[in-house]
């Protein structure tokens, strides 16, 4: 008889109790509060951080993250997010933003309460 193996379980961090729902699932996926998110949200008044579009009413935008060093990009809507950087539109002037979008070293995750200013990473 050959022994099952059990998988081995990712540990969590213990998160704080009276989190929202949408706090817990972004401080596990992404690393980032709620009051991070909500801040970049503000830094392009409530739009994608490519084109400047507003998701539609009881829509979030997404958070768009770098999956080789889990650096937090910005909010992007679904069209920039799954069409733009995954496939390639034909409008050049969104792919300039989009290139310069990739460019920047905004980091989400290094957000500070209280902070008025946005971080970049050197």
């Amino acid at each position: 008889m050959t022994k099952k193996r059990r998988k081995k379980r990712k540990i969590l961090p213990r998160l704080p109790r009276g989190l929202t729902r949408r706090d817990r699932y972004l401080r596990r996926t992404y690393g980032i509060t709620e009051a991070q998110y909500l801040y970049m949200l503000g830094l392009r008044f409530g739009g994608c951080h490519i084109c400047g579009r507003m998701p539609n009413p009881g829509r979030n935008l997404h958070v768009d993250q770098d999956h080789k060093t889990k650096r937090v990009r910005g909010l992007l809507d679904y069209r920039c997010n799954h069409r733009l950087l995954g496939r390639g539109l034909e409008d050049a002037e969104l792919h300039s933003r989009a290139a310069e979008y990739l460019r920047r070293s905004f980091d989400g995750r290094a957000i500070v309460k209280g902070s008025s200013e946005p971080l970049f990473l050197e």
